[in-house]
């Protein structure tokens, strides 16, 4: 191909310790693990209760008048040590979820890949036309890639940009943010307001990134490009 465009997604990052979305590991197929996991516990925990109901009701059943007395005695003792056990189990699931948060990676501890710096060589070779990415973890430009030489359609969470200049600061840290929300730092060519460039859910593609995306992909003429996908 004389026109080759690659697109990546959160496939390409997995190696540096940054989960996809939909594999073994990634977010959502945890999350939903997670939600089995909860849901199995309830209905466990549901089953032993009415278990229990249908015992005590045999008893109550075989019971004759005179014991029924010695039996209200004896439930009062049951429900009053009832609350321990419900609270042992939250206790449990709070210290698994805290221990789950512990452990998800820092995107300022991540480094760039294999993958990330071969794509920065084939660019600087002009083997590659352009990248397109949906990451917003930064490790394309980390590894060198030209900012003009790749498009980022959702933001990169160490990118900041001036609202008055659209000036660019590429940062060593998380700048922190969503939804173009300001960070409280000052453009040192205007001193506009910096903004953070992370989109959620319902936010507009970028129009120069999203512009140049396409425009890419299209000035190698048809049949004369390929794209190389890199998806979770």
């Amino acid at each position: 191909s004389r026109h080759t465009v690659i697109l990546t997604g959160a496939g390409v990052s997995t190696a540096a310790g940054i989960p996809d979305f939909r594999g073994p590991k990634g977010v959502w197929t945890v999350e939903e693990k997670d939600k089995r996991l909860r849901k199995r516990r309830q209905q466990s925990q549901e089953a032993e209760r009415g278990a229990q109901k249908k015992k005590k009701k045999r008893e109550e059943e075989e019971l004759s008048k005179e014991k029924k007395e010695e039996l209200a005695i004896s439930t009062e003792e049951s429900t009053e040590t009832a609350p321990s056990t419900d609270c042992s189990t939250d206790t449990t699931t709070n210290t698994t979820t805290q221990a789950s948060s512990s452990a998800e990676p820092s995107f300022a501890d991540a480094k760039p890949t294999l993958t990330h710096y071969a794509i920065t060589r084939l660019t600087n070779l002009n083997h590659l036309a352009h990248c397109i990415t949906q990451n917003v973890d930064g490790l394309h430009r980390r590894s060198g890639l030209p900012r003009s030489r790749h498009s980022i359609l959702h933001g990169c969470v160490f990118t900041e940009k001036c609202e008055t200049c659209s000036t660019e600061y590429f940062r060593d840290f998380d700048v922190g943010g969503l939804s173009f929300q300001t960070t409280g730092r000052i453009c040192i060519h205007c001193h506009g307001q910096l903004r953070d460039t992370v989109l959620d859910w319902e936010d507009e593609l970028p129009e120069e990134d999203w512009s140049m995306a396409p425009s890419t992909m299209r000035s190698g003429g048809f049949g004369n490009y390929a794209w190389y996908v890199f998806e979770d």
